[in-house]
């Protein structure tokens, strides 16, 4: 399979300090967990859910506030939770206590087929509003051919979401 240009050498990339650090964090696979689902469905037998969905693992939010503290990142919502829009996802994270700013969404790819290219939303997104100093990408899937070699993007695992290794000096 040929390897894609995934375009951040594009002279057409603008290199703006506008954001200093952004996460652009996907949902499913990051805060919210299958283990987590099965120990409060399965094993004690509680509400997985709330008013906003499916409840996000606590060691996972913990991880990400931890991030959050650390670095003072911003995060652009790229999970399929952008649908919700803006203000929901605002809600959402405070009632469950993550202490992140929410200052954007990545688009949502136009291409007419049954898959989407996370990797080329989040590029697009850069297009649009500049490289920012620093940049992490979380994600449990693959972010589409040749997207999956930036080094700064963080796969985790569905089981375990984000874990207190993620950093931004990879």
């Amino acid at each position: 399979m040929k390897k894609r240009n995934n375009g951040l050498d594009n002279k057409n990339l603008k290199n703006t300090k506008k954001f200093v650090k952004i996460i652009f964090l996907d949902i499913d696979g990051v805060l919210y967990t299958t283990s987590h689902y099965t120990w409060l469905s399965v094993i004690e037998k509680q509400k997985s859910a709330d008013k906003y969905g499916f409840l996000f693992d606590p060691k996972c939010i913990a991880n990400l506030n931890e991030i959050i503290e650390k670095t003072g990142a911003k995060i652009v919502i790229s999970s399929t939770w952008r649908r919700r829009g803006i203000d929901y996802l605002r809600e959402c994270f405070k009632y469950r206590g993550i202490n992140a700013e929410i200052i954007d969404l990545t688009p949502i790819s136009t291409i007419d087929n049954l898959f989407f290219c996370r990797g080329e939303e989040i590029e697009q997104w850069l297009i649009e509003n500049g490289l920012p100093e620093k940049i992490a990408v979380l994600d449990d899937s693959s972010l589409g051919d040749g997207y999956d070699d930036w080094k700064f993007f963080y796969k985790t695992n569905m089981t375990t979401g984000i874990t207190e290794e993620i950093n931004f000096n990879k």
